[in-house]
Parts: structure tokens; C-alpha cells; sequence
């Protein structure tokens, strides 16, 4: 009897021990996840301040093609253009195919363009540049460790306004990227940012699904007067 009471006793001090290491295990975890939360707190301050100072900046309408464009730093994805601005300008006269591209690539971009965060303070983070000159500045100092190509909604409207889209899918790709960037950044589900990307996804696939519609409604009734 004595013998049972011991191993009773042995049995009982292990669930002890055992309930205190899943103890100590679960309150390692909940200071941990309040660290991460209060980074991740910290981060979207420092980034909704640059936001704000930088707002106005890109705050602009794109179909006023005389707005000012002062971008707070240029990728090597576009600094390969930069010198064929002026020709471009001297050559509006003249309809390209790829400037007659931009009239369907304009209710699409404008769409996104105008889309307000309420999460985000009712801005568009999207339209704000973030490049290696200007992420240590804005509070992501891993950005471009992480995100190899960065896009954004400024680029695009550059890329559109200098005709240098010879493709709707080129176009379409470089949305996509800027989403799949901002959903890879902010891996979190339940991240500002990551649902933001999300919310735009549905409504870029969405206006995208309309044109390209359109464009195939178009190409069939130029068929059929092809052949009267």
C-alpha cells in the first residue's frame, strides 16, 4: 500500500512538473507573439507617419497628365528609360500602338489608384514608392532584402504615361507583381497591409476580367466586318 502511495505521489509530481514546463512553454510564446505584435505596431506607425509626410506627393489625379511627378527615388527597374523622356514628349503628336494601349490600361489603373484604405488611415499605400533609397527612411530596412523587384502604383503610372507598355500584359504583370510584393512583405494574414493587398487583388482581377472582355467583344466584331 505504501508502495502505491509513493508511485501515486512519484506520478502526481510529474504532471506537476510537466504542467509547469507547459506553463512556462505557453508564457514563452505569449511574450514572444506580444513582442511581434508590438513590432509589428511600431512598424506600422513609423510607416503611416512616412506615409503621411510623403502623402500629398502622389496624391494626385492620373488622368491629369501635367501633374507634378517628384518621386522620392528611382529603381534600376526604370533608370534605363530615364533618357528617352524627352523624345517621347517631342513625339506626342504621333499615335503609337502603344499610346492608344493606354486609353484600356486607364479605367484599370484609375480603379486602383483611387482605392482608400479605412485600416490604413484612408490612404493607398500602393501609390508610395519604396525602393533602396527610400525603405530605411520609411521604416523597412528589409524591404529590398526581401522583395527583389519593387513595383508600385507611381511606376506604373510612369510606365503609362511614357507609352513604354507594348502589351496589356505587361501592364497587368506589374500590377500583379506590386500585389504579390506586398502580400509576401506582409506575410501575416491578418496584417493591415497583407488584407489591403488582398482587397485590391479582388478588385484588379475584377476590372481586368471587364476589359478583357471588352477587348474580345471588340476583336469579334471586327471579324464579322472583316468579312462583310
Amino acid at each position: 500500500k505504501l508502495q502505491k502511495q509513493k508511485e501515486e505521489s512519484q506520478q502526481q509530481q510529474k504532471k506537476l512538473q510537466l504542467q509547469k514546463q507547459q506553463m512556462k512553454e505557453k508564457d514563452r510564446k505569449d511574450r514572444l507573439d506580444l513582442q511581434r505584435r508590438k513590432r509589428e505596431e511600431t512598424r506600422k506607425r513609423e510607416t503611416m507617419a512616412s506615409m503621411r509626410d510623403n502623402y500629398d506627393e502622389y496624391d494626385e489625379d492620373p488622368k491629369d497628365r501635367t501633374s507634378r511627378r517628384k518621386f522620392a527615388g528611382s529603381s534600376d527597374h526604370h533608370s534605363s528609360h530615364s533618357q528617352s523622356n524627352s523624345a517621347s514628349a517631342s513625339s506626342n503628336t504621333v499615335s503609337t500602338p502603344q499610346q492608344r494601349l493606354v486609353k484600356y490600361m486607364k479605367p484599370v489603373f484609375a480603379k486602383l489608384w483611387d482605392m482608400e484604405f479605412a485600416n490604413l488611415g484612408n490612404t493607398n499605400p500602393f501609390r508610395i514608392v519604396i525602393d533602396k533609397t527610400t525603405c530605411a527612411g520609411m521604416g523597412l530596412p528589409d524591404y529590398c532584402q526581401i522583395i527583389k523587384k519593387p513595383m508600385n502604383l507611381s511606376y506604373i503610372r510612369d510606365n503609362m504615361e511614357q507609352a513604354r507598355y507594348e502589351s496589356l500584359q505587361q501592364f497587368f504583370a506589374d500590377v500583379e507583381l506590386m500585389i504579390q510584393n506586398a502580400l509576401l512583405y506582409n506575410s501575416d494574414q491578418n496584417n493591415d497591409y497583407h488584407l489591403a493587398a488582398k482587397e485590391m487583388h479582388v478588385l484588379f482581377k475584377k476590372v481586368a476580367g471587364v476589359l478583357v472582355k471588352k477587348l474580345k467583344g471588340l476583336q469579334k466584331q471586327q471579324k464579322q466586318h472583316s468579312k462583310k
